[in-house]
């Protein structure tokens, strides 16, 4: 990732805030895997919340969720979702989504998506995806998907998923999710209410 304005600053890209003004401050990608090996580490695992142990110390309120059935709400500092079955909302710093049944949008920062339910598209600078309805693909750096309705595969690098439409596995070192129609596993989909566990 670009180093930009700060010493050994890197990039943040899909859904993560900037660090800046932080000596030696590690960027996270989507994935969020911990850096090691640098005096100052930050580990931001998936849902991220909060880092201590650091003389700066931002908080980063996961808000992932608030994905839903019915109606997406949007919270957190990132707030990625919006995430609707209608219609979707973007809003947050990264604004990832766009993420409509009928048709995707692509937004924000990263501009992942493209998610649409007859075709997926990749666009971005990690172009996760190649979420689609009956098969996925998956491509970019990290690779999460392979998202289907019907059955979910994990690749890449941090391989959360496994979101399925009837039970949801969770793989991968982050392993967020547990999407669910009925319940979740992470602090994700319901379909009456999100639930955020922090």
């Amino acid at each position: 990732m670009g180093y930009s304005g700060v010493k050994r600053v890197q990039q943040v890209t899909a859904g993560t805030m900037g660090y800046r003004g932080v000596k030696r401050v590690q960027q996270v990608t989507a994935g969020t895997m911990g850096y090691r090996g640098v005096k100052r580490v930050q580990q931001v695992t998936a849902g991220t919340m909060g880092y201590r142990g650091v003389k700066r110390v931002q908080q980063v309120t996961a808000g992932y969720n608030g994905l839903q059935r019915g109606k997406a709400s949007t919270t957190g500092y990132s707030g990625y979702n919006g995430l609707q079955r209608g219609k979707a909302s973007t809003t947050g710093y990264s604004g990832y989504n766009g993420l409509q049944r009928g048709k995707a949008g692509t937004t924000g920062y990263s501009g992942y998506n493209g998610l649409q339910r007859g075709k997926a598209s990749t666009t971005g600078y990690s172009g996760y995806n190649g979420l689609q309805r009956g098969k996925a693909s998956t491509t970019g750096y990290s690779g999460y998907n392979g998202l289907q309705r019907g059955k979910a595969s994990t690749t890449g690098y941090s391989g959360y998923n496994g979101l399925q439409r009837g039970k949801a596995s969770t793989t991968g070192y982050s392993g967020y999710n547990g999407l669910q129609r009925g319940t979740s596993g992470y602090n994700e989909v319901q379909k009456g209410t999100p639930v955020y566990n922090s």
